[in-house]
């Protein structure tokens, strides 16, 4: 389920009412070019790292509604804005 910018804001949306799907979780490699960066337009939320925007290049497996939940095995769910950055 990808959720919407405005369910993530204050409390997290309830999984309880709508199930997630069996392989909602999925595990994948970030593409970090030296020149372009990562390309993603990222914002903090209660969940994580909302996708906001993927352009072009460098192509990633992420698109936009995807929540970023962990980095490197490290989760990032119910942290602070500035424990998240």
């Amino acid at each position: 389920r990808r959720w919407k910018k405005e369910e993530l804001q204050g409390e997290r949306p309830s999984t309880e009412e709508k199930p997630l799907p069996e392989k909602a979780l999925r595990t994948c490699r970030l593409r970090v070019e030296r020149d372009l960066g990562a390309g993603l337009e990222l914002e903090a939320c209660g969940a994580g790292y909302l996708v906001n925007d993927c352009f072009a290049e460098p192509e990633q497996s992420l698109q936009s509604g995807d929540i970023i939940v962990a980095i490197e095995r490290r989760l990032l769910v119910d942290l602070s804005e500035d424990e998240v950055e």
